[in-house]
């Protein structure tokens, strides 16, 4: 696997280069990333409601076409009624042949400025996340007899008993 961290801004470069050259797979490029020919995927530091008009995600939705803004708020709705948490990430198709996905990460629950704030996810740090969903269809399921040992030792198991699951 190979991690371009790509910023058009010398100090900014310079910081990555810091923190993670020298890493393997690593690569700094001083350059925006409309510029670089190859990559699968590109990380949108957004915010919950995939809001993508400002800042980086600006520069992504025009350059991806303003439906990719559309289809991550799609989602967001479909899948986590209507809010996604910080600090998760969802895959979306951009519908671009070299670049085709997206990983939609709100680093922010609001867009805002954040030079002169404090938001941001700390590394290292236990992140709690709640949120409701809800279910397209119906079921019922029952889930089989469990069993875990530790691998070298199968005499020590542990059971649990099937589970009944619904989903309304």
């Amino acid at each position: 696997m190979r991690l371009i961290l790509a910023d058009a801004s010398v100090p900014v470069c310079l910081a990555l280069e810091e923190s993670f050259g020298g890493l393997p797979g690593v690569e700094v490029v001083r350059s925006p990333f409309a510029d670089i020919p190859e990559f699968d995927c590109i990380v949108s530091p957004g915010n919950s409601f995939g809001l993508m008009d400002g800042g980086v995600d600006a520069a992504i939705s025009c350059y991806f076409g303003w439906d990719l803004q559309e289809r991550v708020q799609r989602r967001i709705l479909d899948e986590l009624l209507g809010e996604q948490p910080v600090g998760t990430s969802l895959i979306v198709e951009t519908g671009h042949p070299e670049h085709p996905f997206l990983a939609h990460t709100p680093t922010m629950r609001v867009p805002m400025p954040v030079a002169k704030t404090d938001n941001k996810l700390d590394a290292g740090h236990t992140t709690t996340v709640t949120y409701k969903i809800r279910a397209r269809f119906p079921i019922k399921a029952r889930t089989p007899l469990s069993q875990a040992y530790p691998y070298y030792d199968p005499k020590r198991v542990a059971t649990s008993a099937p589970q009944d699951i619904v989903v309304k």
